[in-house]
């Protein structure tokens, strides 16, 4: 099949929907598809591409938002007129909804949860609704799915496929050697990996450290990325007094956030809703189960999907300081819960992998 995917999210841009749309897109030329990607020019301050070229064709647009949309829109348009696409594939329903509606070929949309608020006005329900008209919407949870189907007013359907994510690669020794050296004597040790938002609960595991420090004085906890959030944490780890026992990390490559996360004991992002902001299911918890590590996460949103509670970590009212305190203290207290646990997500994770779950995007694709 000759497939177009529209996104404003891709590598080497950093974050969940950025590491979701280019492994789809990888995933499906490594079917033997034709796969070319309109996205947006990267980021200021993305890291470069590295590693070999990419087995599909990407098209970037820049400029302003409103004329970006406009310019890939056009020229998806185009595309579908000229091309003989087979089928299109949008990251939000943003990205469609200046597209006229392709005649003939299915066209599937990625839900992740925010992009549906809770309050939505008329107008941006009318938006929504007919930029949906007719398509697939995959969600990533079980919980973005009925978020997003109030929009569709029984013009549209809903189908559950998690985000996929292969093994991560291994960690280079020097890597592995510079994150030891990073934490030795600290421990144990709690790790976040995610953009820094309030709704990730990262200010919970915060306030829980000078608590937690006086049972277990040498806990560390590292912190990978950045975002919007960072100043108002870092004010927080001050007046904290726990400077000492945080590694904000920023943003990191591949190779360094699989040697942080080989050296950690916990994964932490116990999330909860902040306005109409909430995880719509949380990859990093999958990243964190194929390195064996143990999860806690909220139970706002989708991350009780992404967490087994008390079989790959354990869930919690991350909205409760007291409730994340009690389930960050219970696995650090257990290291052999804490082992069985993480076993078991690493167990889980082949469930994510690409070549399984592409395969599921095929049978939307390609009905029998």
């Amino acid at each position: 099949m000759h497939i177009v995917l529209l996104t404003q999210n891709f590598a080497p841009d950093v974050g969940g929907i950025e590491v979701l749309m280019t492994g789809l897109a990888g995933a499906l030329a490594g079917r033997g598809h034709r796969v070319l990607v309109l996205a947006d020019t990267p980021r200021p301050g993305s890291p470069p591409l590295a590693g070999p070229p990419s087995p599909y064709e990407v098209r970037r647009f820049g400029g302003p938002r409103p004329w970006r949309r406009r310019r890939k829109a056009r020229h998806a348009a185009r595309l579908l007129r000229e091309a003989g696409i087979d089928a299109v594939i949008a990251d939000s329903w943003k990205s469609l909804e200046l597209l006229p509606a392709p005649p003939g070929i299915p066209v599937l949309c990625l839900a992740h949860g925010m992009e549906f608020p809770l309050h939505a006005r008329p107008g941006k329900r009318r938006r929504i609704t007919r930029s949906l008209r007719g398509v697939q919407v995959i969600a990533n949870s079980r919980y973005t799915a009925a978020r997003a189907a109030p929009f569709l007013d029984g013009a549209g359907a809903v189908t559950v496929i998690p985000p996929g994510i292969d093994a991560p690669p291994q960690a280079e020794p020097a890597e592995r050697d510079r994150a030891r050296q990073a934490l030795a004597g600290r421990q144990p040790r709690l790790i976040s990996v995610a953009r820094l938002e309030p709704h990730k609960g990262i200010d919970r595991v915060i306030e829980c450290l000078p608590a937690l420090r006086r049972e277990f004085p040498q806990i560390v906890y590292v912190l990978l990325g950045e975002g919007p959030d960072r100043e108002r944490l870092q004010r927080l780890i001050e007046e904290c007094g726990v400077s000492d026992r945080v590694v904000l990390a920023g943003t990191v490559d591949e190779g360094r956030r699989t040697a942080w996360l080989a050296e950690s004991d916990v994964f932490v992002l116990p999330g909860r809703r902040v306005g109409d902001r909430v995880e719509g299911f949380g990859i990093a918890f999958i990243e964190a189960a194929w390195r064996g590590v143990p999860s806690i996460a909220g139970a706002d949103g989708g991350g009780g999907e992404a967490v087994r509670d008390g079989e790959t970590g354990l869930v919690c009212d991350g909205g409760d300081p007291a409730a994340v305190r009690a389930a960050i203290h219970a696995l650090l207290y257990d290291p052999a819960r804490r082992r069985e646990l993480g076993e078991a997500a690493r167990a889980r994770a082949p469930e994510f992998s690409w070549d399984r779950i592409v395969r599921r995007y095929e049978e939307l694709l390609l009905p029998s």
